[in-house]
């Protein structure tokens, strides 16, 4: 058979797809072969280099293209092909070990960056945390002399870094303005004296480097907005300064000194204005001696000089003789007729009144003398009131308007104190109150711009607010109990008549205390109920009364206490003689009910919030020198403790749930009289009870009156008293030396052991609270200068502690120790809450202002731009 054969006509090749598809086949392997034959031919002239091997794509080509084929290529061709795969074989081996590489590179660059970025985090926290506690320092050591500022840089340092050392510094910080509406401080001394305007919102200040009779010292204006916002003008060119004076409006400001030889100096205000500049006009003065003479003695340092109604005019009051000089033209007014020795004075209802006081007997620093009024026309006086002290206790005070002298007066005896309201008009008396027996001398007083209204302190922190026209009447208020500065300076009393503020003077701060109405006569300490987690108040549980003859739901807030609902009940007087102090209020686990004696061994319930009464609890009959003890427990259960009987009942409906016990009966307690704590145990339906003298917590079960032995917790030698928390895991332990610990007792295996404490020692008169937080196991103490939380399930947990400046009288905690009643200057009750953030937002309101730039200039330059708002809200 032939091997070859011809074609007898080239359209056989597309008219017979068999053939056609064997030439085209044919033709690749021609075409490849041709190629590969060039390639190598190239390469083997070249001296066979390896870049010269075909590449990856050209190499794929021909593969394709000779496959099936490739027995017919020749050796050398083979070669090629063969050597052409190897290094495309060796190239992607080389390609994929690259890729791998910069894969685990890319991850080792981004764990690193992601390493160092954390690194980064943790570096600016902890150098966030190092400025931080550098400002807490920075803080402590301001608040010797610029109580406000500390408050604001307590405040940066919390903002840069919340550590606990921040949170206890602006602790410290808000709790020295706890009581004050608004504080005006940073002066660069000691403050020395105080005016105010008639409304109090504009104040001067005079500082002093020396002593309280020294000259050497400046001044400072301040000046509070109605958006209250403060601004601070330092007055440049002041200079041995004292005696500051502000007009009734506050527009004009002026003070003494002793240079060249005594000067009246005086700027105008424009108390709208935003700033330093707009705030304080130019220096102008007035050169005299009668200006220049301080006095010598603390009295003599109270109505030296004073405005004229319209401003125009100073009158003076230096060597016994008065002065008044006009202020545009520096013209002296003289007084016609010969007038007495004069000491102090002041303008009274317009320029042609005077009030005077006359000076004490000669050779006398204190004493009393009789008040006047002076017609500046004629120079005739007539005598408003006789024997007003002189003292360094202010004796007296002038209304705003100059219309009404508020004057405190000693009887014949001493101690017979009698305050007076006395229109300088015609020097009739518009009032007269007798504080009470327990008020044996005057303690200062202060009269509102009006005279419609003056105040005395009388006992501790109660003061009395007596109306001075037809009908009004005496409102009983707290205020301070105490003025760091009352034997150099007078009293103002500003703001509307339900919302009377006292500006308190002091060394390093002007504070504007407001009077808060003491409508409330408790006869027990209050008992949370609900509503203080929110921020502002809280409402209270309390007995009410002159013998606890109501109940009543008291609202505490930064006004003063209110009660919003009341009912009668049975007075106390009648069984509790005996008693050493008046029981207190129990409130239920829920809040939903509140317990009280209303006998020695009766006890009624009530439900909260609307006091009506759920069931009265007639216990078994107790010692005559006891009472009965009542404990809440879960759900409405209730537990009574007569002597030695205890009793289980239902708190909504006063039935029993189970038989009484005598504690005597049980096999651990003896015969005779017994002391013991007993208290609701975390197992449902048992009573935990401690033995007096023996560590060992029984369980008793309520259904059978009888020992739970398996319950049975025994502690250390030490223990005083000991309760279970209600998850049962721990014990509080009090110690005989009043330590406070907490103990770890169900354990699988493992005896009793301390896991908190020793903590303390306990206030004395109970006067500190403590608990778990709620179901948790955290557990927080109120005690003392501090309040502590720590989890005692967690041994690394680092706890978290808030410390005072002083020691506290705590009186009750809420659930999760975060709101607590205690008394504060000391016998007001008040309301904290933990939260640094409310103390920010409450400080800022209180001193209405920031950091000025000036301030700034003297701290760290990486302060927070901004630490509290224009006007602090």
């Amino acid at each position: 058979m032939p091997r070859t054969a011809e074609l007898a006509h080239e359209a056989l090749i597309s008219a017979w797809p068999t053939l056609a598809e064997q030439v085209r086949t044919d033709s690749d392997l021609l075409a490849a072969r041709a190629e590969l034959r060039h390639d190598l031919d190239r390469w083997e002239k070249a001296g066979r280099p390896a870049d010269l091997l075909p590449g990856a794509l050209h190499l794929g080509s021909l593969s394709r293209r000779l496959r099936a084929r490739e027995s017919e290529l020749s050796p050398p061709e083979r070669e090629f092909i063969d050597l052409a795969g190897r290094r495309h074989r060796a190239r992607r081996a080389r390609v994929r070990a690259a890729w791998v590489a910069a894969v685990l590179v890319f991850a080792l660059v981004v764990g690193l960056g992601t390493f160092l970025v954390q690194e980064s985090r943790v570096s600016a926290v902890r150098e966030a945390e190092g400025r931080s506690r550098s400002l807490v320092t920075l803080s402590d050591e301001l608040a010797k002399r610029d109580p406000g500022g500390a408050a604001l840089i307590a405040m940066a340092a919390h903002d840069l870094a919340p550590t606990q050392e921040a949170s206890n510094a602006l602790l410290r910080r808000y709790d020295r303005f706890v009581q004050d509406r608004w504080a005006l401080s940073g002066t660069d001394a000691r403050m020395d004296q105080v005016a105010t305007s008639t409304d109090g919102r504009v104040v001067l200040v005079t500082t002093k480097a020396g002593g309280s009779t020294s000259s050497d010292g400046g001044a400072m204006l301040f000046v509070r907005s109605a958006d209250a916002r403060v601004v601070r003008a330092r007055l440049p060119l002041a200079e041995q300064a004292f005696f500051p004076m502000v007009s009734r409006d506050g527009r004009r400001v002026a003070y003494l000194s002793t240079k060249d030889g005594g000067a009246l100096v005086w700027h105008d205000v424009d108390p709208a204005g935003t700033d330093e500049a707009a705030v304080l006009g130019r220096e102008r003065k007035i050169l005299g001696k009668e200006f220049g003479d301080p006095g010598t003695t603390l009295y003599q340092r109270r109505g030296l000089a004073d405005f004229s109604p319209d401003a125009r005019e100073v009158v003076t009051a230096t060597g016994g003789r008065v002065q008044i000089r006009e202020l545009a033209t520096h013209r002296t007014r003289e007084l016609p007729g010969r007038l007495p020795a004069i000491d102090r004075v002041w303008f009274g209802t317009d320029a042609d009144t005077l009030v005077a006081q006359q000076p004490p007997e000669a050779g006398q620093d204190s004493g009393t003398g009789p008040l006047m009024a002076v017609d500046t026309g004629t120079g005739r006086t007539r005598t408003l009131v006789t024997g007003v002290g002189t003292s360094t206790i202010s004796s007296l005070a002038l209304s705003g308007n100059g219309a009404v002298l508020a004057v405190c007066r000693r009887g014949p005896t001493g101690a017979d104190i009698t305050y007076e309201a006395v229109r300088v008009a015609d020097g009739q008396v518009l009032r007269r109150h007798r504080p009470g027996q327990w008020s044996s001398s005057c303690k200062g007083v202060a009269i509102d711009g009006t005279g419609d209204h003056f105040a005395m302190s009388t006992v501790g922190a109660t003061w009395h607010v007596v109306g001075t026209r037809p009908g009004a009447t005496v409102r009983e208020a707290i205020g301070p109990s105490t003025f760091p500065r009352l034997d150099e300076d007078d009293l103002s009393l500003v703001g509307d008549p339900d919302e009377l503020v006292l500006i308190v003077p002091g060394e390093t701060a002007v504070t504007g205390r407001p009077l808060a109405w003491n409508t409330v006569r408790a006869d027990s300490p209050p008992a949370l109920v609900r509503g203080a987690a929110q921020g502002g108040g809280g409402d209270t549980v309390v007995r009410i009364g002159e013998g606890g003859d109501r109940m009543g739901i008291v609202r505490m807030d930064a006004e003063g206490s209110t009660v919003i609902k009341e009912v009668k009940r049975p007075s106390r007087r009648a069984w509790s003689e005996y008693l050493q102090g008046p029981p207190q209020v129990n409130r239920g686990r829920r809040a939903t009910l509140a317990a009280d004696h209303i006998g020695a061994n009766k006890v009624r319930v009530w439900e909260l919030p609307s006091l009506r009464t759920a069931t009265d609890i007639v216990a078994a009959p107790i010692p005559e020198d006891q009472m009965v003890r009542i404990l809440f427990g879960p759900g409405d259960e209730l537990l009574t403790v007569s002597g030695s009987i205890v009793e289980h009942w239902n708190a909504r409906d006063g039935r029993r749930l189970s038989k009484p016990f005598d504690v005597r009966d049980l096999g651990f307690a003896g015969k005779e009289k017994v002391e013991f704590t007993a208290s609701f145990h975390p197992e449902p339906g048992h009573v935990q009870i401690l033995m007096a003298g023996e560590p060992v917590i029984h369980a008793v079960s309520l259904r059978t009156g009888e020992e739970n032995t398996k319950l049975k917790v025994e502690l250390g030698p030490d223990v005083s008293t000991a309760v279970l928390d209600r998850s049962g895991d721990f014990a509080v332990v009090q110690t005989k030396g009043s330590m406070v610990e907490v103990w770890s007792v169900r354990q699988e295996g493992q005896a009793p052991r301390r896991v908190l404490g020793p903590v303390g020692p306990l206030n004395q008169f109970g006067d500190f609270q403590h608990g778990f937080r709620g179901d948790s196991s955290e557990y927080f103490l109120a005690n003392g200068d501090s309040i502590r939380f720590q989890d005692v399930a967690d041994s690394d947990h680092r706890g978290e502690s808030y410390v005072f400046m002083e020691e506290q009288k705590f009186l009750a905690a809420s659930r999760d120790g975060r709101t607590l009643l205690r008394y504060i200057d000391k016998e007001v009750v008040n309301i904290l809450h933990l939260d640094p953030e409310l103390w920010k937002s409450e400080l800022c309101a209180t001193l209405g202002r920031d950091l000025s730039q000036d301030e700034r200039r003297g701290f760290p330059v990486w302060l927070p731009d901004r630490i509290c708002p224009p006007g602090g809200r």
